[in-house]
């Protein structure tokens, strides 16, 4: 399954970087026929409840060859949530509620600016000036 989606992944970057937005049916039909191939093999070994759940989530699995805008890992997501984790980790996590959200909005906000391709030290003097940058709809 891996390497199955590793070549949908080749072929999503070759697209677009040959300027296009989707793949073509026929790419797609391809990438379906190959992940309902692995999933059958699966079922018929010792790995059948795994199988099953690749099954029920292909949509969830294969988004990113659909819509490009979906990236292939959660990576970003993952960075997102780390800064969390690792400010709990270090403190024990916070004294209060209020202190915690607070946290999580600033983290919020950089991670908005960062994702926006904006400067995130020019934005926070703004932002705690109460010139709060809004995000741009993509």
């Amino acid at each position: 399954m891996a390497d199955m989606l590793l070549r949908a992944r080749e072929k999503v970057e070759q697209a677009s970087s040959e300027g296009r937005s989707v793949l073509e049916e026929e790419e797609l039909a391809r990438i379906g026929t190959a992940y309902r191939r692995v999933v059958a093999y699966a079922k018929a070994g010792p790995r059948h409840a795994l199988a099953e759940r690749f099954n029920r989530r292909r949509d969830d699995y294969l988004r990113f060859a659909i819509d490009f805008a979906v990236p292939f890992t959660s990576n970003a997501a993952e960075r997102d949530v780390r800064m969390v984790k690792l400010q709990m980790k270090v403190s024990g996590g916070w004294r209060t509620l209020s202190g915690a959200e607070y946290f999580c909005r600033i983290r919020s906000f950089i991670s908005a600016v960062r994702k926006q391709g904006q400067a995130v030290l020019a934005k926070l003097p703004e932002l705690f000036a109460g010139n709060a940058w809004l995000l741009v709809a993509i």
